[in-house]
């Protein structure tokens, strides 16, 4: 589900089809399109659809390395998130 999120944010955000995308497909530095302004907006889509803060502290290059290391980083800020309601 977060794959399929992510996959449909990023077609929004970089105007592009991301159909054939993995968990190991590339992006920063591999997607023209993807550059800092890109990043910015794929920031706030991504706070806004799966409800989470992307803290400053927290990203950095290695984060947007892949689609693997932004679906693992959403899907344990959903995870944490969620701990913190409970208790």
């Amino acid at each position: 589900m977060i794959l399929t999120r992510l996959k449909s944010i990023l077609s929004n955000v970089l105007e592009i089809d991301t159909s054939g995308f993995e968990l190991s497909t590339q992006l920063l530095g591999n997607i023209p399109e993807f550059d800092s302004m890109a990043v910015m907006n794929l920031i706030l889509a991504i706070e806004q659809n799966f409800q989470i803060e992307m803290r400053a502290d927290e990203l950095s290059a290695e984060l947007f390395e892949s689609l693997s290391s932004l679906s693992i980083h959403i899907k344990d800020q959903i995870v944490l998130l969620d701990s913190i309601e409970i208790a």
